[in-house]
This record gives C-alpha cells, structure tokens and sequence, in this order.
C-alpha cells in the first residue's frame, strides 16, 4: 500500500494486523519510515509473523492509518 499527497508536508503511514485495532503514532505494527511519498510492504513470510506466533493462511486483517500535518 502507498500514499503520496500534494500537500507539501509529509505523511505517515501506520498500520495494525490482526485484531482491528486503530493504529495510532504510539500503537501501530507497520510503520512508514519514507520522506516523500510513504508506503509499507507486509509480506506473509515477514518474522512478524513468527515472533507474535500467528498464522497467516487465513488471511489478515489490517487497518491503516495516516497522518499529514496541513
């Protein structure tokens, strides 16, 4: 996923996986760490996966959230 504004500051993508969750600056899994237009790449063979024990063959649920000053 991507985003890319014509605002001229920059914004932020965080994302949540797995239990529906609003990410917020503080409470997120996935970060963009771009200037300029962000994106964030989730893979299913990340160790994400591993580390938190969950099982991707099901699907994933995954919620973004972005922010952009004005």
């Amino acid at each position: 996923m991507g985003i890319k504004s014509g605002l001229e500051s920059d914004p932020d993508l965080y994302v949540s996986v797995m239990d529906g969750r609003r990410p917020t600056e503080t409470d997120y899994d996935f970060k963009s760490t771009l200037s300029g237009a962000d994106s964030v790449t989730i893979a299913s063979n990340d160790t994400f996966w591993q580390n938190n024990g969950w099982n991707t063959s099901a699907g994933v649920t995954v919620v973004v959230g972005v922010k952009q000053e004005k």
